[in-house]
């Protein structure tokens, strides 16, 4: 499993192109702070993920495989404890 944070305009743009999404438009959200964008490889899922703040805290606002198809589930908790464990830190 890899995980890469999109976090340019050139990398957003190659995640729409790969993904067949439109990832892209949300480049404002990124440069303005209100999400983050990552690419996600797991085994043969490759997915696309928005990560934002609500209340302080890290959740998830999209998750989706190539031509946003759903993702499988198992993933998606897996992500879900990940950020709940981040979050968890950031109390302390």
């Amino acid at each position: 499993m890899t995980i890469a944070k999109t976090d340019d305009e050139l990398k957003l743009y190659k995640e729409g192109l790969l993904q067949h999404n439109c990832v892209y438009t949300y480049k404002n959200k990124i440069i303005n702070n209100k999400s983050i964008i990552y690419h996600l490889d797991n085994y043969n899922k490759s997915y696309t993920i928005e990560i934002g703040l609500s209340r302080k805290k890290y959740i998830i606002l999209q998750f989706f495989d190539k031509y946003n198809k759903e993702p499988d589930i198992t993933d998606v908790n897996n992500l879900k404890n990940e950020l709940n464990y981040i979050n968890s830190l950031k109390g302390r």
